[in-house]
């Protein structure tokens, strides 16, 4: 209990107290949702907690953040704001409360968690798919249904013209936002010029261009080289269509499998690519092992561990 609000229990003793809030959608680059079930309850909920006076409602989320998890959170938009009897709450000791919370969309700086004992029992993440599943605070859930990604939002895919390749690069650096806050390298490859390398680019579009996924066309093979969306699209399905189109198409131009080289331990990246069948597999080729070497060239592997992946292109993929 924070002195302020002890201050008002001295007060009114286990009367009613209206009292302002923060709650928090945790994504990663996969779409997942961080959930944790509070101390004395069975129950998930979203990460948050009450505004001390004169502190700003973004600022307060991210110390409950720190407090709660161990982490720093960058604060996104705002979901909305929600009250109601679902946020009455009469604690064990019979203090009752009605808050009126503010819902944002936050990423964490780190996957590396460290909870309040006093606070949180336990944390995990979620597919959307799974936390249909769960027991769930009543106004997480509105939160939630709220924060999903809106399904009927249309996007077209096909390829890329000429004059999208100064947007791709845009977007390719605004997708690598995501390992800028998780490795702080010191430095990061620049996003690259597309429109003179061998190969096809796929597009989603919108009323913009919303992501893209670039296949070479190398000595016979087809490498999968990169597949980037902007962030704030993310986790709607865009990145499992362009690879989906990209495989289609690599097979109808007569190839029998596909590679491309990830991290193993980013949730978007290698788990990702085995959610449709990519398998990891040693570079075998002259093509690959030149890969691996502009790598390490460039630095990839000091932050988490490269490996290269495969899918075989069959009538039936």
């Amino acid at each position: 209990m924070s002195p302020y609000v002890r201050s008002l229990r001295e007060r009114v003793g286990h009367d009613l107290l209206l009292l302002p809030a923060v709650s928090a959608v945790i994504r990663d680059g996969a779409g997942r949702v961080l959930l944790a079930r509070p101390q004395g309850s069975d129950r998930w909920a979203l990460v948050g907690g009450g505004l001390e006076p004169g502190e700003e409602p973004a600022d307060a989320l991210v110390r409950e953040i720190r407090e709660e998890l161990g982490a720093e959170g960058i604060v996104g938009r705002i979901i909305g704001v929600y009250g109601g009897e679902d946020l009455f709450v009469t604690y064990p000791n019979g203090d009752r409360c009605a808050y009126v919370t503010t819902a944002y969309e936050v990423r964490l700086t780190t996957d590396v968690l460290s909870l309040e004992d006093d606070e949180l029992r336990e944390a995990a993440w979620f597919t959307l798919e799974e936390v249909a599943g769960l027991d769930l605070q009543r106004h997480a859930s509105r939160i939630l249904s709220d924060a999903r990604p809106q399904r009927s939002a249309k996007y077209r895919i096909g390829f890329a013209m000429p004059q999208d390749f100064a947007a791709l690069e845009e977007i390719e650096r605004a997708a690598d936002a995501l390992f800028l806050e998780r490795f702080r390298p010191a430095a990061w490859p620049p996003p690259a010029s597309r429109a003179a390398d061998p190969g096809f680019v796929v597009v989603a579009a919108g009323d913009e261009l919303l992501g893209f996924a670039h296949v070479l066309e190398i000595d016979g093979l087809a490498h999968l080289e990169q597949v980037s969306v902007l962030p704030d699209h993310g986790g709607r399905g865009i990145g499992r269509v362009l690879v989906e189109t990209a495989k289609a198409e690599a097979r109808t131009r007569g190839y029998d499998r596909l590679t491309l080289r990830t991290y193993a331990d980013v949730p978007w990246n290698a788990p990702f690519y085995a959610k449709l069948g990519f398998a990891v597999e040693d570079p075998a080729t002259d093509f690959h092992r030149a890969l691996v070497a502009t790598e390490e060239r460039l630095g990839l592997d000091r932050y988490s561990a490269r490996v290269q992946m495969g899918i075989a292109l069959g009538s039936g993929e």
